[in-house]
């Protein structure tokens, strides 16, 4: 019975698959190879203002397609955000306010505006270098991002990471609502209509933000909670330091819960610490 049955099927299968060649004379999708004729790709256009004057010329680090498909914005090394016609490589406008390398841009669904985020630099201008004037030494590395206007060039927002800079951004699919990855270890959901900010993982606390504000409550307990001899004895007691900082938690019971927070959120950067963030993406859910 089971030889019938597969017998049986055998000619079903053969009877569909001749059916289906004389409809498509003689090619079954899925069944058979059919050589096809390449797509003819042509350059049309080399956008080169990124290069610079330079022997070397500058890196272009991120480039998009604009919505209406018909521009691109590409951002470098040279701190420009260029918007040009992809079809000519005609420039079309320039963002210049970066003050360092762009690292990565995106256009936002409005079909107005541009979210571009790098780097930037503090410079020391008091030091010198031998008869060639001021010599460039970087004092400080922080991020910048700007929202701007592709048609005009006009910045609308800007933000700033501290420590390190920007090195990913991306929108969300929500009103004004943006992710940027900073080299501080943090993702930043940025409202940029209302200026504000909240960082990711939430209620995460580096050392020296839990360390100073332990410093502050202390400080704060130490002249109004303690008279001066206290205080001078506190000060030649430095074993008692430990001692000292409960006594200060236990005198104000809030303080105390907002630093049992500040330390587990310590604890959560300290045990879960992935490093820079170098790709953001937002999937909706």
């Amino acid at each position: 019975a089971e030889a019938d049955d597969v017998e049986a099927f055998k000619k079903r299968w053969h009877h569909a698959i001749l059916e289906a060649k004389a409809r498509t004379h003689g090619i079954v999708a899925g069944c058979e190879f059919s050589a096809a004729r390449p797509c003819e790709y042509i350059l049309k256009s080399v956008f080169v203002l990124h290069r610079g004057k330079g022997i070397v010329g500058k890196a272009v680090n991120t480039v998009k397609v604009l919505p209406d498909t018909i521009r691109a914005v590409s951002c470098g090394d040279d701190g420009l955000c260029w918007v040009w016609r992809i079809k000519t490589a005609f420039p079309k406008q320039v963002f210049p306010e970066h003050h360092g390398p762009v690292r990565d841009v995106v256009p936002l669904n409005d079909a107005t505006y541009i979210l571009s985020a790098g780097f930037a630099y503090e410079y020391d201008e008091s030091s010198h270098h031998g008869h060639h004037g001021l010599k460039d030494i970087k004092k400080k590395t922080f991020g910048e991002a700007f929202i701007w206007d592709w048609r005009w060039g006009y910045r609308r927002a800007s933000l700033t990471c501290p420590k390190g800079g920007f090195l990913s951004v991306d929108e969300m699919q929500a009103w004004r609502m943006v992710l940027l990855g900073c080299q501080d270890n943090f993702t930043r959901v940025w409202n940029w209509n209302n200026g504000k900010v909240l960082r990711l993982p939430y209620n995460a606390r580096t050392f020296d933000e839990v360390r100073g504000f332990i410093k502050e409550i202390v400080l704060k307990f130490r002249a109004n909670a303690l008279n001066g001899g206290q205080r001078l004895v506190e000060e030649r007691k430095a074993k008692r330091k430990e001692a000292l900082i409960k006594l200060a938690f236990a005198s104000d019971p809030a303080l105390a819960a907002k630093a049992k927070g500040f330390a587990n959120g310590f604890d959560f950067f300290k045990w879960n610490r992935f490093g820079d963030v170098n790709a953001v993406a937002y999937t909706p859910a």
